[in-house]
């Protein structure tokens, strides 16, 4: 029988609803699926055929811990998906401009390293903008993210300067297509699986469950799926690894989808939203730990 560590964190170490939902077609499979924190001390790693990063989403909050982790599960050669060389990659919101290198259409962002300390005010003029969105470049789940102004630009400055002591940030146009809602489009495999609409509150800007945001199933046109599609296969192109899973993030600008993450390590699937994804998730991870990728 084989066994795989579906990966969660201490803060939460059970199954989310939506990966319950794996554990039976991959133990029709011959798999066996039990859930593990990454961050539970004196687990052997060893005794599993691969591990599934799944509901991991503490790991900014540990985010060196996490990086040598997951270097210390490739230099063991433990089976990890996505790769590691693929979750250390998209860790870093720098993904975006690989990506945007690559042609891919993200939303437009001025990134500022650590320790920088320029005028918030004058970041947002210096490109028009008369609303923004400041982020950590590592972050998960909205962590840290917040909506400025250029009316409040000043009031925020403090907050802005004490946040770039310490890390990097990206400040990003506030795209008002969101209140039209963001496109979740999940790829299992390389090949598309279905697709959610996820909108903000009233008036909001986040589309996170817990910050009040709102998701339903939602077909997907065959332009957004292409276009989808091509950011996913930008990403493989450029780390050189197949995604075994992934979630393309956007909103539709002029009808063209515009990145707004590409959600590689720990996104939620809505295995839920669709009576076949946790089989064709299933049915992905078997060939992967079959095949020993």
């Amino acid at each position: 029988m084989t066994t795989i560590a579906l990966i969660t964190d201490l803060k939460q170490p059970g199954l989310t609803r939506s990966d319950r939902l794996l554990v039976a077609p991959l133990q029709a499979r011959g798999v066996t699926a039990v859930p593990v924190p990454w961050d539970a001390p004196h687990v052997d790693w060893h005794a599993y055929d691969a591990l599934v990063l799944r509901s991991c989403w503490e790991y900014h909050h540990q985010a060196a811990h996490f990086q040598s982790w997951v270097e210390w599960l490739r230099e063991q050669h433990i089976p990890l998906w996505n790769p590691a060389p693929v979750v250390l990659w998209n860790m870093d919101k720098h993904y975006l401009r690989h990506l945007a290198d690559r042609n891919v259409p993200i939303v437009p962002t001025v990134w500022l390293a650590q320790g920088d300390a320029p005028d918030l005010a004058a970041v947002l003029d210096s490109r028009g903008w008369t609303q923004a969105v400041v982020k950590p470049c590592i972050s998960a789940s909205a962590h840290d993210t917040w909506r400025t102004t250029r009316a409040a630009a000043a009031q925020d400055q403090e907050r802005f300067t004490t946040m770039l002591a310490g890390q990097s940030l990206m400040v990003q146009k506030l795209m008002p297509e969101i209140e039209q809602g963001e496109w979740s489009l999940i790829f299992l495999a390389g090949a598309y699986s279905h697709a959610i609409l996820k909108r903000p509150a009233v008036g909001d800007i986040f589309v996170q469950e817990h910050l009040g945001g709102s998701s339903v199933g939602a077909n997907a046109g065959k332009g957004i799926i292409k276009q989808a599609a091509n950011i996913l296969r930008q990403a493989e192109l450029h780390t050189g690894h197949a995604a075994l899973y992934a979630r393309v993030d956007g909103v539709l600008v002029n009808g063209r989808l515009t990145l707004m993450e590409l959600e590689l390590i720990e996104p939620d699937l809505f295995l839920a939203e669709d009576p076949l994804a946790a089989s064709r998730f299933a049915q992905a991870i078997t060939t992967a730990v079959a095949a020993g990728l």
